[in-house]
């Protein structure tokens, strides 16, 4: 896979496509780990889909290095008189002239915004127009119709990797476990694992953490369970795996689930301790599913994550409170995107009815229509109903979409 990834090098573009938990975030991680590129990282969440909220993150992710490569298109983006346009050509234009070397920029989970014309407008202009200096490797759950992807694909001028490409094959099992996992596995033991796993990377990283906490059992014994499909045999790992973990470092992985994203700060406020960074690099230093997006700033591997809520679920209650309660740290630094996300998932509407009146107009003129769209679709049509004001946005939604 990270032979694939390196031809990355020679494109423009590079799109991996694949469905949640072939390991499409994982696999870019585990590349960058052995190379020294310049990277740019942006992950795209479901509020990012206003063009000029996503424009401002993307910016902002030009930063993320102490370069401000963004400030220059961000300043422009807030002048009333500017356009997006305006703006990406400030982008592209301080990219040709600071960037020097070989460098790439991940767009993680593009499939969110895949669907706005705007965005895959913007986004076909930049890929037209970057300097060949810089690669954009597009991370998504399905296809995406970029205008000129034909034509990019007719000049051979982008790289696709699929599911296909992210499965490990039989030496690439072997050598896993040799130079990773220090593991000498025979052929009949990696015809095995293929087998069970068809190479898929998460259940292997699994055996893995099975055997590091049973040495004395073999692959065949972990793999002997008659399980119908990965994820079945993933949820059976997992479970064993969690139970051999400290109570603390359960409670921990369970209750955080909740976040999309991690960060010390975040983690104290929602477990009511002050130790949450070292727990985090204690995570991430044991090969626990959990990927570094940037210094200090953490994620669940998908599939884990939905094991854990699944773990989580089984308590009713306390999911509900832990919700509500790191919304209230969201809603009182008014990181508006986080708290309604969290507020929709407790199922409190009198407080997304708050929210909305004390912002969504605002909002809207500030242009960021899909967003409150975004949030009042995630609303039950009974429950908007009872609330008038948020029945007036979705109607100035409509209008100006």
């Amino acid at each position: 896979m990270n032979d694939r990834l390196r031809l990355a090098l020679n494109f423009s573009l590079t799109i991996l496509e694949a469905a949640t938990g072939y390991g499409k975030s994982t696999a870019i991680l585990a590349f960058l780990q052995n190379e020294i590129f310049p990277t740019y990282w942006f992950t795209i969440s479901g509020a990012d889909r206003d063009p000029k909220l996503f424009l401002a993150k993307l910016f902002t992710a030009f930063n993320q290095r102490n370069e401000y490569l963004g400030n220059e298109p961000l300043r422009i983006l807030e002048m009333e008189d500017s356009t997006p346009q305006e703006a990406m050509i400030a982008l592209v234009n301080a990219i040709s002239t600071q960037i020097h070397e070989d460098t790439l920029f991940i767009l993680d989970d593009f499939h969110r915004v895949s669907d706005i014309p705007e965005i895959m407008s913007m986004m076909n202009w930049m890929i037209e127009n970057i300097p060949p200096q810089l690669h954009i490797i597009i991370a998504t759950r399905h296809s995406l119709a970029f205008p000129s992807l034909n034509k990019w694909r007719v000049k051979g001028n982008y790289l696709e990797i699929s599911k296909e490409d992210l499965a490990f094959t039989d030496e690439e099992i072997k050598r896993l476990f040799e130079e990773q996992y220090e593991i000498s596995l025979s052929d009949k033991a990696v015809d095995h694992l293929l087998t069970k796993t068809e190479g898929w990377a998460i259940v292997l990283q699994m055996v893995w953490q099975t055997l590091q906490r049973n040495p004395e059992i073999s692959i065949q014994q972990v793999l002997e369970e008659n399980r119908q499909s990965k994820l079945s045999l993933f949820e059976y790992l997992a479970d064993e795996v969690l139970s051999g973990l400290d109570p603390e470092i359960q409670e921990f992985l369970i209750k955080t689930s909740i976040l999309s994203k991690m960060d010390s700060l975040t983690c104290d406020f929602l477990l009511t301790v002050d130790n949450s960074d070292k727990t985090l690099k204690y995570l991430h230093n044991s090969g626990l599913f959990i990927e570094e997006l940037r210094p200090g700033v953490y994620r669940y591997h998908k599939i884990f994550r939905e094991f854990l809520l699944n773990r989580l679920q089984r308590e009713g209650k306390t999911k509900r409170e832990l919700h509500l309660k790191i919304a209230s740290y969201f809603r009182a630094h008014e990181y508006w995107e986080e708290a309604m996300s969290h507020l929709l998932s407790a199922g409190d509407f009198q407080q997304i009815n708050q929210i909305l009146e004390s912002i969504g107009e605002k909002m809207i003129r500030e242009g960021r229509h899909e967003t409150i769209g975004y949030w009042i679709n995630e609303i039950p049509q009974a429950v908007q109903r009872e609330y008038p004001y948020i029945n007036y946005l979705s109607g100035e939604v409509n209008r100006y979409q």
